[in-house]
């Protein structure tokens, strides 16, 4: 997938739209997830030097792959809410629609 295509402009309003799906979860269900998410891009640094936000997108599945046989539960709960989560938002969109934020 080349930068700047209209793959990439889907998979960024899917993300963001996720991210409001957990805005307005309830706070103890939000703030766990949002934790969690801040503490996964960060600790990407510890195995590739970087934060995840900024890895191949290779790179980020193998490291969610790695996150989910974690033997620490919520680490690995965490990448399920996501491989839940994804699917319902782009599935539940208007083929063919990209949102302003």
């Amino acid at each position: 997938m080349a930068p700047g295509n209209a793959d990439d402009a889907v998979l960024a309003d899917v993300a963001a739209d996720v991210a409001a799906k957990i805005n307005v979860m309830p706070m103890f269900i939000a703030l766990p997830i949002t934790g969690l998410t801040i503490f996964f891009d960060w600790s990407a640094v510890l195995r590739f030097g970087v934060r995840a936000r900024n890895l191949s997108s290779d790179k980020v599945r193998h490291f969610a792959d790695v996150w989910k046989r974690a033997p620490v539960s919520p680490v690995a709960d965490l990448v399920l809410v996501y491989e839940r989560l994804t699917p319902f938002v782009y599935f539940s969109r208007k083929p063919g629609t990209v949102h302003d934020g």
